[in-house]
């Protein structure tokens, strides 16, 4: 009777445990409110997951203009990486979706040589 339970428990533990992890090449990031980057997959799709901490920090510059804010630097557009993200409840780290929307979150970005 507890094996059905069991077995649901065990698919939806990688989901909520483990990051998951894609490559593809900067396609551009930045923003005013929040931080973010853009990831374009092997197989095209676009890909933009949110930077709450300084993990971005080595591809991202502070915009000189009057509105402030980031963008992606222009030597890194282009640049293969490996992204792992993790999606988790905003919690109001990211300006727009609610406290309790679930977002993308950049927990480790590599850049590939």
């Amino acid at each position: 009777m507890k094996r059905p339970y069991l077995f649901a428990v065990l698919l939806a533990l990688p989901h909520a445990v483990f990051a998951t992890t894609i490559s593809g090449k900067l396609n551009g990031g930045g923003g005013s409110d929040n931080k973010g980057v853009n990831i374009r997959t092997a197989d095209g799709k676009e890909f933009h997951a949110y930077c709450v901490t300084d993990v971005c920090d080595q591809v991202l510059e502070e915009d000189n203009d009057e509105h402030g804010g980031y963008s992606l630097k222009k030597k890194f557009k282009g640049t293969k990486v490996i992204l792992e993200y993790k999606i988790e409840r905003n919690r109001g780290r990211i300006a727009g979706p609610d406290a309790d929307d679930r977002v993308e979150i950049v927990k480790q970005l590599t850049i590939v040589k």
